[in-house]
């Protein structure tokens, strides 16, 4: 059929058919038998199919191939252009059967598939009308006649040229091809297909099915084999995320979302602390693991106890990855909903359990196509990209996998700290601790009341929310054994209420929570913890027989507060020792503390009302007599503290233990070295026995400038009679009893009153002269007599004897506020004296007392008791002066 005839037939139905740009009839449906449908959806007739024969007549241009046209010599042609293609000149031109595997020009029907990116065709498919002569593709077609036949004119020189230029061309380009090709091998050679598979895979993202097997897996999986409850979890439309932010297309929740993770209440998804055991026994492994995540491999055990086991709730894109030849090799990934993985405090993935291996955050990929196993459920647009939360979180809300009711589980936890969600309460009964529960009060149910068993020393925090849409306030109490122990009345809608319950060691029992008025719908919760007084599970008692025993040096914490009044820790005696405590109330403490500490009956110190942030020191000597257990009792409160109690053992002389506290109890020691001891308090001597060194001895005294109290000393023969002695040593003095003895002969040297730390050494003295006197009546012997006691004794007569001077100092006791001290601190500063601090502002008298010895003491002590100074609230120093030492001298 030639052109002519086709548009013809096409003029002959113009409702049905219509022509294309190049003038082929085409239509939306077959118009006579034969039609066939192409793969643009276009009916065509018979003679434009591939397959049909062409007309001899009609001119046909040769098909561009992988392969030049065969060209034969120029002779005489048989003519068999039905069957073998169209005669042009001398030259023969084979047609093709088909088309060529290439796309179509849009002028003709296109064929049922074709390469992706193949070279454009140079022919239309047989039949179909030809281009101009020597037009490439796309070239339009003529307007009006009959196509350029084979043997008539039309060019046939041009078209030779514009034949044989077209095959040049493409022979040139095979050639560039070629060329590149063997360039490629020669610089990249065996890593040329790694570079093609990197290019082929750049796009991929991985999809890693629910515990399925990994590649190049870290350690070995830390999750169970998936169970049926899992593998029908999976199986579900993951968790729906309306309102967030999308990263690379995909949605992204924030990592603190309710119920974006899942679990098993009370249990775990995998083992953690096995994974880190797995991971470090491989060094290689662990330091391409923590490289991966930025940290280093001594860091791992202690990164892992701030991740959570938990499982996806929904498909979740990450970086995962597998190890290579000592590398952490990344690949995009989507893990199916239920895998189970570790996340961090954020909630992002850290950790794959199938595979051990790191899990960060995606990297967006343009063109991105999927490969691995598609699970059913598998929808590219409800996958999630978990972003960072804000901040560390605290916990987690999970949904769980068999119930679908929320729970929720602790940072770092592995399950056993699981809290379940609200339970829903129609009727009042028992209840349980750390569950959220949620009633409502109605005109015919005006109160209801639940019951609680509480253990001892527990800590109960009860939480109430009146709803917002509730109609009317409500009244809580928490009351036991006819005792109120908490309440509120008049809760308000859309308002709170919060109230700590202290038990003590017996507190415990069955107790009723009781909620009236209304109508209202409320929440309520009651968290239970339970005191650890002294590091023990529970409360510390109130009596000795209760009391909870401690160790020397043991940092004790408790709390103080509600029914727990009083705590009593027990220390046991160490006879001898020095005690010293050291209290704090601790800040936040809402109530002050009272502290004590007792042996049988007597109170060996205490103070009161140490209020919050404030502490207590004090210590005191026990005699080698003491034996027991002394008691450490706190009270009053609401108060958290802390203490220390410690027992020194004293070194009386360099040895372990306290001096003896009487002469038959004398510790033995030697002379010539300079010894050391404590007394005061309940120690109330140390005595010492040695032997003389010569005839004539010294013992030279000093009481440490930190003592608190002054020092007397005294030395005795075997017959007690005093050699010597001395009286208020003050603290940072120093004294001299010397005396001539016996060479060889025992004598007893004591010390007492204080509380003091002394020095003593016991040397040899050359006694060459019969007279040694105290200048004053006090200070250190002297060699000569003063120049008066000399002048006198030159005349035959004796010195008058003069009466002791004593110095008295009055200050306020330590627990008493000293304003004036205070102010003098406080302008010291200012005036360049920036070092000075505790200042303590007092009195300083002086005065002369005719008396000796035990009068002497009685008449200080009475005056000042009585007189000088008020004994509740001031306390006294005082001490024998010579002239030399008086304040206005």
């Amino acid at each position: 059929m030639s052109v002519g005839s086709i548009e013809d037939v096409g003029r002959r139905d113009p409702g049905c058919s219509e022509h294309d740009e190049q003038g082929d009839i085409v239509s939306d449906s077959p118009q006579a038998e034969g039609w066939w449908q192409a793969s643009d959806g276009k009916y065509y007739p018979p003679e434009l199919h591939p397959d049909a024969q062409q007309s001899a007549e009609t001119a046909q241009q040769p098909a561009v191939t992988d392969e030049p046209a065969a060209v034969t010599d120029p002779g005489p042609q048989q003519d068999e252009s039905e069957d073998a293609g169209t005669t042009d000149g001398d030259e023969t031109v084979v047609m093709p059967s088909s088309p060529p595997p290439s796309s179509p020009p849009p002028s003709s029907p296109p064929p049922s598939a074709q390469p992706p990116g193949g070279p454009p065709p140079a022919t239309p498919p047989p039949g179909a009308p030809p281009t101009a002569t020597g037009a490439g593709p796309g070239a339009p077609p003529p307007t009006d006649g009959p196509p350029p036949s084979a043997a008539g004119g039309g060019g046939g020189e041009e078209d030779k040229k514009g034949k044989a230029g077209k095959i040049i061309l493409i022979i040139l380009l095979v050639l560039l091809l070629a060329g590149v090709a063997l360039w490629f091998v020669f610089f990249f050679g065996d890593d040329a297909d790694d570079v093609a598979e990197e290019v082929d895979t750049a796009a991929e993202v991985v999809l890693e099915p629910l515990g399925s097997d990994r590649d190049d897996p870290f350690t070995d999986p830390v999750a169970p084999e998936p169970g049926d409850s899992l593998l029908g979890y999976a199986a579900r439309e993951g968790v729906a995320v309306e309102a967030a932010d999308r990263t690379g297309g995909y949605l992204t929740p924030d990592g603190s979302m309710s119920g974006l993770y899942a679990g098993t209440l009370n249990g775990s998804s995998c083992d953690p602390d096995l994974w880190v055991d797995l991971l470090t026994a491989e060094p290689e492994r662990a330091v391409a693991w923590a490289e991966a995540q930025g940290i280093t491999p001594e860091d791992i055990p202690e990164y892992t106890d701030r991740l959570t086991p938990v499982n996806l709730a929904s498909d979740t894109r990450v970086r995962n990855h597998g190890f290579q030849d000592g590398e952490a090799v990344p690949r995009e990934s989507i893990l199916q909903r239920g895998s189970a993985v570790l996340i961090d405090p954020r909630g992002v993935p850290r950790v794959d359990c199938y595979s051990g291996s790191p899990l960060g955050e995606p990297e967006a990929i343009d063109d991105e196509s999927f490969t691995g196993e598609q699970w059913e459920t598998f929808r590219r647009e409800r996958v999630l990209v978990v972003a960072q939360a804000a901040t560390d979180l605290e916990s987690f809300e999970l949904e769980d996998l068999e119930t679908g009711e929320l729970f929720t589980r602790p940072v770092g936890s592995r399950g056993d700290a699981d809290r379940s969600g609200t339970v829903d309460l129609v009727d009042d009964g028992p209840i349980e601790f750390d569950v959220r529960y949620e009633d409502t009060l109605l005109e015919g149910r005006s109160e209801a009341r639940y019951l609680l068993d509480a253990p001892d020393g527990a800590i109960m925090t009860i939480r109430v929310e009146n709803r917002r849409d509730s109609e009317s306030e409500v009244d809580v109490s928490v009351e036991s054994r006819g005792e109120t122990f908490a309440s509120e009345s008049r809760i308000s809608q859309g308002s709170t209420y919060e109230e700590t319950i202290i038990l003590d060691h017996e507190g415990g029992g069955e107790f009723e929570v009781i909620f009236s008025r209304g109508p209202a719908a409320y929440d309520f919760e009651i968290e239970l913890d339970l005191q650890r007084d002294a590091g023990q599970e529970g409360d510390a008692g109130d009596t000795f027989e209760t009391g909870r025993q401690i160790a020397s040096g043991d940092r004790v914490e408790g709390l103080l507060g509600g029914q727990d009044e009083v705590d009593v820790f027990l220390l046991d005696v160490v006879p001898g020792a020095e005690l010293r405590l050291q209290a704090e109330n601790l800040r936040g403490s809402d109530g002050d503390l009272d502290v004590e500490a007792r042996l049988d009956d007597d109170t060996l110190f205490s103070t009161r009302r140490v209020g919050p942030a404030g502490t207590y020191e004090e210590s005191i000597l026990l005699s080698g007599e003491d034996s027991g257990v002394i008691e450490i009792i706190l009270s009053r409160g609401p108060s958290d503290y802390v203490f220390t109690a410690e027992l020194i053992e004293q070194q009386d002389a360099g040895e372990p233990g306290d001096a003896g506290a009487s002469r038959d109890d004398a510790r033995e020691i030697e002379t010539g070295v300079e010894l050391t001891g404590q007394v005061g308090d309940r120690d109330e001597a140390d005595w010492y026995v040695f032997q003389a060194p010569g005839p004539g001895v010294e013992i030279v005294i000093s009481n440490d400038i930190d003592s608190p109290g002054d020092l007397d000393a005294a030395v005795e023969d075997a017959a007690a009679d005093t050699q010597d002695s001395t009286r208020r040593i003050g603290e940072g003095n120093e004294d001299t009893l010397t005396f001539e003895a016996e060479p060889g002969e025992d004598y007893w040297v004591f010390f007492e009153r204080g509380r003091s730390e002394y020095t003593f050494e016991i040397r040899v003295v050359d006694l060459d002269y019969c007279l040694c006197v105290r200048a004053g009546g006090a200070g250190p012997w002297t060699r000569e007599p003063p120049a008066e006691v000399a002048s006198l004794r030159s005349r035959g007569t004796d010195p008058e004897p003069t009466m002791p001077r004593i110095a008295i100092d009055v200050l306020l006791k330590r627990e008493i506020l000293d304003p004036q001290g205070r102010a003098v601190e406080q302008a010291l500063p200012g005036l360049g004296y920036d070092a000075v601090s505790e200042v303590r502002v007092g009195k300083h008298l002086e005065l002369l007392i005719d008396a000796e010895g035990d009068e002497l003491d009685a008449q200080v002590e009475k005056l000042c008791a009585d007189f000088l100074t008020n004994p509740v609230i001031e306390s006294y120093r005082w001490r024998v002066i010579g002239d030399d030492e008086r304040a206005d001298a």
